[in-house]
């Protein structure tokens, strides 16, 4: 059990983060029109930038269930490649190099989300290259323990969006300040993560760690914050992005 003593103020800037990292056209990877980082700025994304314009017959509700992924492994390993570039920030800088290989001139990823589809980005490559030079300076962070408590708490937040909901307010209109409560949890301190579209633990972590189109990097910030002891994380299907996945941080 841990103690949430932390003020909803404090709370704020320990870390409220959604992934906006990438817009995807044709299959909605990763996209997000309200996304807050934890010091409250907002990536704004129309809705025009998750239309299917490229060609293809397959809507983003049309596939995300169909690789009927193993939920459970993806949530593990999301902890443990946290864990991973906490105390190893460079080991990422392989993966982020080959993502930018990937782009195209425009910065965009032809086939990045499927057959004729192309994924879209705010930023391009700057942003990516900003994350690898980022990567290179930053200084080793301890590990984060994996709590299938804190899971619990944002598994029940990824399948609250199922039919396509975004946001880090629930259904209920509850916070994940009293997700958080509701479940028992206590720390002196938590934030949140959530990532849309990314079908993988990696690609998960890298999209938070390039964090396009967030300026103040939010959500960099919560992967690598001292603050962070203890992480639990829940995916899911989502009828509009493919995936969802929800990541709780608490501290001790």
């Amino acid at each position: 059990m841990f103690k949430l003593s932390a003020s909803k103020k404090t709370l704020r800037k320990l870390g409220l983060g959604m992934a906006t990292v990438l817009v995807a056209v044709a299959a909605g990877n990763q996209a997000q029109s309200h996304a807050r980082s934890h010091t409250g700025e907002i990536a704004e994304i129309s809705q025009s930038d998750v239309q299917r314009v490229i060609q293809g017959d397959s809507t983003p509700g049309d596939i995300y269930m169909a690789a009927g992924p193993d939920w459970l492994s993806i949530e593990e390993s999301i902890v443990a490649e946290h864990s991973r570039v906490r105390q190893n920030p460079q080991s990422y800088i392989p993966i982020l190099e080959d993502y930018l290989a990937s782009m195209d001139a425009q910065g965009n990823i032809p086939g990045g989300c499927g057959h004729n589809c192309t994924l879209l980005t705010h930023e391009g490559r700057p942003a990516v290259e900003e994350a690898i030079d980022f990567l290179r300076s930053q200084s080793p962070a301890g590990p984060v323990s994996k709590s299938s408590q804190v899971a619990s708490v944002a598994k029940a937040h990824a399948t609250d969006q199922v039919h396509g909901a975004t946001g880090h307010n629930g259904s209920d209109g509850s916070s994940f300040f009293d997700r958080l409560n509701s479940f028992g949890i206590q720390s002196s301190g938590a934030g949140e993560n959530i990532a849309y579209g990314p079908t993988t633990a990696r690609d998960v972590i890298m999209s938070l760690i390039v964090d396009d189109g967030v300026p103040g990097r939010g959500h960099r910030t919560n992967i690598f914050a001292d603050d962070w002891t203890v992480a639990g994380a829940g995916c899911g299907p989502h009828a509009t992005f493919r995936t969802v996945c929800v990541i709780n941080y608490v501290a001790q």
